[in-house]
C-alpha cells in the first residue's frame, strides 16, 4: 500500500433515497447526466481523479486543495442553477493510502464526515484544506470551530460555506434521520395525577412535532 499527500473530495446527492422512491429511472438519469455533463469536464479542468461513483455521490482525489475547492464551488454553482439535484461536499487534505486504484485512511473518513455535516448546497472543509487557499477562494468559508465527528478520534476544525449540522454527540443529520422521540405517560392510581400527566404529554408531543430538528 502506497501513501502520499492528497486531497479527498466527497460529494453526496441530498435526498437521494426519496428521489429514487419517487422516480428511480429519472433520478438515475439525472445523476448520469450530471456526471457526464458537469462533473467530468470539471475534473478535467481541475485535474481531479474520480476514484469511484457511490450511487448517490462521488469519491474524488486531487493533488491540490485549491483545485478541489474550486471544483466543489463550481459543482455547487451549476447544481443550484440547474435546480435538479442538491449536493453536499466535504474536503480534507492529508496522507492518503492507495491500493488497487482505491483510497483509504483517516483522510477519507474525515472527508466523509465533513460531507455529512455540510448543509444542503454547501461545502465543508478542514483547516488543512483551508490553509492552502488564497484569499479569494477562502472568502466564502466561515470558521465553524472544532467539531467532534463520529468515529474520528481528534476534533477537527471545520470551515463551511454555510452552517454545519452536528448534534450533541457528533450525530449528523444523516445519522439522526431515523431517530425518534417517544413521549408516553405512566399510568397511576390517582386519577387527577393521571389526567395531568396526559395533558402534559399531549402538550409536549405537540411541541416536539412542530419543532424544527
Amino acid at each position: 500500500m502506497m501513501r502520499s499527500l492528497g486531497v479527498i473530495f466527497l460529494a453526496d446527492v441530498v435526498g437521494f433515497s426519496k428521489m429514487m422512491s419517487q422516480d428511480e429511472d429519472g433520478t438515475l438519469a439525472l445523476i448520469r447526466n450530471f456526471n457526464k455533463e458537469v462533473l467530468k469536464p470539471l475534473l478535467e479542468k481541475y485535474k481531479g481523479k474520480l476514484i469511484k461513483s457511490l450511487g448517490d455521490g462521488w469519491l474524488i482525489e486531487f493533488n491540490s486543495a485549491s483545485n478541489a475547492v474550486s471544483c466543489a464551488m463550481d459543482c455547487q454553482s451549476v447544481a443550484k442553477k440547474q435546480g435538479k439535484i442538491v449536493l453536499r461536499v466535504g474536503i480534507h487534505l492529508g496522507d492518503v493510502e492507495h491500493e488497487d486504484d482505491d483510497v483509504f485512511g483517516d483522510v477519507v473518513n474525515v472527508a466523509a464526515r465533513l460531507e455529512s455535516i455540510a448543509e444542503a448546497g454547501d461545502v465543508a472543509i478542514s483547516t488543512s484544506t483551508y490553509l492552502c487557499l488564497d484569499q479569494n477562494l477562502a472568502k466564502p468559508f466561515n470558521n465553524c470551530g472544532k467539531q467532534t465527528l463520529k468515529n474520528i478520534a481528534t476534533p477537527i476544525e471545520v470551515w463551511s460555506t454555510g452552517r454545519i449540522n452536528v448534534g450533541s454527540k457528533g450525530l449528523t443529520r444523516k445519522d439522526s434521520d431515523n431517530l425518534v422521540i417517544s413521549v408516553i405517560p405512566f399510568p397511576g392510581s390517582d386519577s387527577s395525577v393521571t389526567g395531568f400527566a396526559q395533558t402534559l404529554t399531549d402538550d409536549l408531543a405537540k411541541h416536539l412535532d412542530t419543532k424544527d430538528w
